[in-house]
């Protein structure tokens, strides 16, 4: 038989034993769940223990976080990226540096390349530097003329286009050189000499070569673009009625009709060939020594506004060329000499 002194011994034995099995359980799990800080240098066990301690789906949410950062971290680098690639062709393509708030460029020196054969000398451009010959052979315009004008180059220069000052051709002028020391007093502007010239009958050519390959529909559209611009202009100053007004409008749609399709490669010549008619000019458009256009007509005329727009006083085509044509021919700036 056991004692109530005995059984109350035992009792209390067992609570303890109890009390002391929870804590033991308590103190483990706490361990487990929270392990206590340890001061380290590195901040590796930090990031162990985030991983480890924090709820799954604040863990799952620092770790989207850090996707999310390394995936913006990329899509920078990858736009930085192509904003320098961009920049790279940019400049390949312009060629040159852009100045957004710059003049318009100015006409440079010419470069003559000598030969012992003035037939084959040649003109460089320096803004391109495509070169031109001294003289041209004969357009086919002209095969039937006798005696056969012999063309020599005026000037030349790059014409542009948009704020970017993108390069697109380069224009240059030749005129038989039987009307070049005889024409030097005539006109006070260039716009008013070259008038002169048209009327006394001279033979010119105004050749177009492209910088970059091109089409045939691009440099119709930058000549509708002129023509229409100088109608504008002469129906504003009242220069023009109705009836030129109708005619010119004809001939402009005649212009688009005659420029076939196709490409236009850098480097290939594209004349409008000015033909003296009487007292006025006619205008034809070869390429690859075949004539593929004509415009006709007195007085306010395509043929006859189409030249002049380069050599306009105010909103010339290309400022360069205007520039190098009125150099040579009012005695600035000699010619290109042959060799």
């Amino acid at each position: 038989m056991i004692i109530p002194s005995a059984k109350l011994a035992i009792a209390s034995a067992s609570r303890l034993a109890a009390l002391r099995s929870v804590s033991a359980r308590g103190v483990a799990t706490f361990t487990r769940s929270y392990p206590s800080f340890t001061s380290s240098a590195s901040s590796e066990p930090r990031a162990a223990f985030f991983q480890q301690s924090f709820h799954p789906s604040i863990a799952a949410s620092l770790a989207s976080t850090e996707s999310s950062r390394a995936q913006q971290s990329r899509r920078t680098s990858l736009i930085v990226a192509a904003v320098a690639l961009a920049g790279i062709v940019s400049a390949y393509q312009l060629s040159s540096p852009v100045h957004l708030d710059a003049a318009p460029p100015a006409a440079s020196s010419l470069t003559s390349i000598t030969s012992a054969n003035p037939s084959t000398q040649v003109v460089v451009d320096p803004d391109t530097n495509l070169a031109f010959p001294l003289y041209i052979p004969t357009p086919a315009s002209f095969s039937s003329t006798q005696p056969e004008p012999r063309l020599r180059l005026v000037g030349l220069g790059v014409r542009t286009v948009s704020f970017l000052r993108v390069r697109v051709y380069v224009a240059a002028l030749y005129i038989d050189e039987t009307h070049i020391s005889s024409s030097t007093s005539c006109g006070e502007t260039l716009e008013a000499h070259m008038k002169q010239l048209l009327d006394s009958g001279a033979k010119a050519v105004i050749r177009i070569v492209p910088v970059r390959n091109t089409d045939f529909n691009h440099l119709r559209d930058g000549f509708i673009r002129a023509l229409q611009a100088r109608l504008k202009k002469a129906l504003k100053r009242g220069e023009v009625d109705a009836e030129a007004e109708r005619n010119f409008q004809e001939e402009i749609q005649s212009v688009k009709e005659a420029f076939p399709r196709g490409s236009v490669p850098k480097g290939k010549a594209l004349d409008c060939v000015v033909v003296p008619r009487g007292k006025s000019s006619g205008l034809r458009f070869e390429y690859d020594g075949q004539v593929f256009g004509e415009a006709e007509g007195s007085g306010f005329s395509v043929a006859r506004e189409l030249v002049l727009a380069y050599f306009a006083e105010q909103g010339e085509i290309s400022a360069p060329f205007k520039k190098s044509v009125e150099e040579a021919l009012f005695g600035q700036k000699g010619m290109p000499a042959s060799a």
